[in-house]
């Protein structure tokens, strides 16, 4: 402590705030890139609150606190204490206040929303809901863990009141005073965990990711010692353009396939009406708050019907300059280049003024690609016959076809269970190679050609030759290499607790043996 201390005049030479309190024991460190990172809007929105015990010999907690950029998780403060229990933690979160000021969080003072692990002393401890002491079954454990699932993921305050009333009357959980307490208990703080009190605030972020992958970092990349350099790296590489994140955006994009730029109506500067997928319904999107009116989209995350937007209405660059000016400020400070310097290379010129400068000078540009759109009209129009032709051949067919089945089921009627069966398969149909795959096995069970005369069976004492697990009918065994389909592997259990939690099956190991 007394060599910390004695150390706290250079940190401040360098720009890095280092406070001290001994009782009870707590430590905050500021650095610069965490003072610039306050500055942010989305500071003052959500920060997330992740700690990590025992990271020295003197089994010492860390507290990271971040905030959400278009870069990935910033850290905002580093938090030293002793312990992990409220006292501990209000002391020291006292101490953040007195360190950042009211300027603090977006300059708002505290954040929006805060984003925890939800323990008794840091918003809630992670509890072990299934744990021995509860005496719940495991054939109770995945109904009752349904129950609090529907309550969490209701859409709306009056669907969470109901999913809670049935969950409180049900039978089963009348078995489990123990349960009935605990889910009454977390009902009085449904604000904190139910999605139906949410909004777009959080950035689609509901769950404390960023701050496990922070304090992960912590463990085994920065190694407790180049935590600032590492993060100006990542931020300056992110604002010189050096990421795959617009390949990676345009991945997500394809969700929304199944729209058109016909059927998007636009209302506003950013607003939109999307039409939904599955019904008739029209949903609202506004591209400036990331927000969606669908179940998805409300809560902040990129859904399909935003997708579309962004595929037919937006520029698909990577990021904007301002982005990557904003980042390199937040990793250089004052040393960063001007705006222009991280403005993209190819400029798509859209600013009317300079058109008369370009009026004066021939317009080389013009001139060929008026010559070569001659051309390739003139090489397409042949190939644009022969494409109407496959077009008006394929409608051709794909009537008689549609005719087909109508006759079909006129003369023997079909099942409203197969149908709709059907029809949930054709829904599923969401590019061309689906379809394509959809239509080659459309009623393959059925033989297109009908063989006549019975089969020829096998003698009687082939069949006392065959082996072990091959079949003993009067049918002759399959000639050449067998199929792949006989013998079966044994697949591997998904690692997917909720997955797992339905089909009442223990959790697959990561690693190890056992699994």
């Amino acid at each position: 402590m007394t060599k910390l201390k004695s150390k706290q005049e250079e940190y401040a030479k360098l720009g890095i705030i280092v406070r001290i309190e001994e009782q009870p024991f707590a430590i905050v460190i500021v650095t610069p890139v965490m003072k610039r990172a306050h500055r942010l809007k989305t500071a003052g929105d959500i920060v997330f609150v992740d700690s990590t015990a025992s990271c020295d010999a003197e089994h010492n907690s860390l507290t990271f606190m971040l905030t959400v950029t278009v870069a990935g998780a910033v850290p905002l403060a580093i938090i030293i204490t002793k312990a992990q229990g409220l006292e501990d933690y209000m002391s020291v979160i006292q101490l953040v206040r007195n360190v950042l000021g009211d300027n603090a969080f977006g300059g708002q003072g505290e954040p929006k929303l805060f984003m925890t692990g939800d323990s008794d002393a840091e918003r809630g401890a992670l509890q072990q809901l299934w744990d021995k002491s509860h005496a719940v079954s495991k054939e109770d454990q995945p109904l009752l863990y349904k129950s609090l699932k529907n309550i969490l993921i209701a859409s709306s305050l009056p669907a969470a009141e109901d999913a809670f009333k049935k969950a409180m009357g049900d039978e089963l959980a009348k078995k489990y005073p123990q349960w009935i307490s605990y889910i009454s208990n977390y009902w009085e703080r449904r604000e904190c965990w139910c999605l139906c009190y949410r909004d777009a605030t959080t950035h689609g972020n509901q769950t404390n990711n960023f701050s496990e992958v922070s304090v992960r970092l912590y463990k085994d990349i920065v190694l407790r010692r180049f935590m600032e350099q590492y993060y100006i790296r990542r931020l300056r590489d992110f604002s010189h353009g050096r990421c795959d994140k617009k390949r990676l955006f345009l991945k997500t994009l394809n969700k929304g396939k199944y729209l058109s730029k016909e059927v998007i109506k636009k209302t506003g500067n950013f607003t939109f009406k999307v039409p939904s997928e599955q019904n008739i319904g029209v949903y609202d999107v506004d591209i400036e708050m990331g927000y969606c009116s669908c179940e998805i989209g409300r809560l902040g995350s990129l859904c399909k019907h935003q997708a579309g937007v962004y595929f037919f209405f937006l520029d698909m660059n990577e990021s904007t300059t301002d982005d990557r000016y904003n980042m390199a400020i937040l990793a250089l400070g004052d040393n960063a280049q001007k705006r222009e310097f991280y403005a993209p290379i190819a400029i798509r010129n859209t600013d009317n003024s300079n058109s008369n400068e370009n009026d004066s000078a021939p317009d080389v540009l013009q001139i060929q690609t008026a010559t070569t759109s001659e051309t390739v009209s003139s090489n397409i129009n042949p190939l644009m016959e022969v494409v109407n032709g496959k077009n008006d051949e394929a409608d051709t067919l794909f009537q008689k076809l549609i005719d087909t089945i109508k006759t079909k089921h006129q003369t023997y009627g079909s099942s409203p269970t197969i149908i709709n069966r059907c029809v949930k398969r054709l829904q599923n149909v969401k590019h061309r190679g689906a379809w394509d795959t959809y239509l080659s096995s459309f009623g393959t069970d059925i033989n297109i050609r009908k063989r006549s005369g019975a089969a020829i069976c096998v003698q009687p004492t082939a069949l006392a030759r065959r082996k072990a697990r091959v079949t003993k009918g009067s049918r002759r065994l399959p000639s050449g290499r067998p199929p792949s389909c006989e013998t079966q592997r044994t697949c591997k259990r998904k690692r997917n607790l909720a997955s797992n939690v339905r089909k009442n099956l223990p959790n697959a190991k990561s690693h190890g043996s056992a699994h």
